[in-house]
């Protein structure tokens, strides 16, 4: 009996840290939309589509990114991050 109940106590307490580990994941992470016009690579936020950053090429985004974001993962869908690849 106090085995089951030790059990189920341990399971809550995990599901809960798993929780707590997936939000602070999602905080500190952005989704983002990629263009591309005239050459240029734009980079907007997919929730609010506010512009953050553009360049020439990807290193000169990925470098302005963690300029302005230092501490912040980007997320883009895998048809955005083909547009970068030649």
């Amino acid at each position: 009996m106090r085995e089951r109940w030790a059990i189920r106590k341990l399971n809550n307490m995990l599901g809960d840290l798993n929780q707590k580990i997936q939000q602070t994941n999602d905080d500190d992470k952005i989704q983002i939309n990629i263009e591309l016009k005239d050459s240029m690579i734009y980079i907007y936020n997919k929730e609010t589509s506010m512009y953050l950053a553009h360049g020439a090429t990807k290193d000169v985004v990925e470098s302005m990114l963690l300029e302005k974001f230092p501490g912040k993962k980007f997320a883009a869908s895998t048809e955005d991050l083909l547009k970068l690849t030649p």
